[in-house]
């Protein structure tokens, strides 16, 4: 078994017993193995404008400051749209090398390592390359099925505070991307922490003698910058009519 190879059994192994928070910790540890340095896990925030770095219990490091990423001005922003592996030379002469996290088509962030001159000749498309695609895809792969294990990585790509409202809306929609070989679909969900209405139900058929009456709710939501919605105003169903 190569270094590669070893890389990702251990973090498999490893990563059933691990909670969502030791996850940036396990990738580090892991990507080591494959010759990298400074592994730093990048999750873009709802809106895709930010990488938000995900650290690790000890943090950045010592002499280290780690910033949040703009998607616009960055060259791991370029790598996130475009969805390419873009390298660039340290002041210390070693490369650092942006792979993008992928949960099928959908971008999660980005995985940000450092190695050295002689193994960055290996890229682009080089056995280097290829060892760490294919340690990226499992690291997205960990991101997307430990994100529903507490709030730990939902609240990390988050840069507001979210309304009642806005919470339920997301716990209910669909995966906002997919592809298949006949078709792909993408969405975006704006304003992204807040939501505003005021919905009601309409019978579908006129209520007669003896039947119940419709049910009509109105509902106010939370103000954007609202922690929890305001109570719902009353919701009245009526009992049968009489004759």
């Amino acid at each position: 078994m190569n270094d590669a190879e070893r890389a990702v059994d251990a973090l498999l192994v490893e990563a059933h017993l691990a909670a969502p928070y030791q996850l940036a910790d396990l990738v580090g540890r892991h990507a080591a193995t494959l010759g990298a340095q400074d592994a730093t896990l990048y999750l873009a925030d709802l809106q895709q404008r930010v990488l938000v770095p995900f650290l690790g219990a000890g943090g950045a490091g010592i002499g280290r400051q780690v910033d949040a990423l703009q998607v616009e001005s960055s060259l791991a922003g370029r790598a996130f749209q475009h969805v390419e592996v873009l390298t660039q030379e340290n002041d210390d002469g070693r490369v650092r090398v942006w792979l993008p996290l992928l949960d099928g088509t959908e971008r999660l962030g980005m995985l940000g390592l450092t190695v050295e001159p002689a193994a960055a000749g290996e890229m682009p498309g080089g056995l280097l390359e290829a060892r760490l695609r294919r340690f990226a895809a499992l690291v997205a792969e960990l991101v997307t099925t430990k994100t529903v294990y507490g709030d730990t990585i939902v609240r990390l790509r988050r840069r507001s505070e979210m309304g009642l409202a806005a919470e339920m809306q997301w716990s209910l929609l669909p995966p906002l991307t997919f592809a298949c070989s006949e078709v792909t679909v993408a969405a975006a969900l704006e304003p992204a922490y807040a939501v505003a209405g005021t919905p009601s139900t309409t019978p579908s058929m006129p209520a007669g003698p003896g039947s119940p009456s419709s049910t009509a709710w109105d509902t106010d939501y939370a103000a954007p910058n609202s922690r929890r919605s305001q109570s719902p105003r009353t919701a009245t169903r009526a009992g049968p009519t009489g004759p």
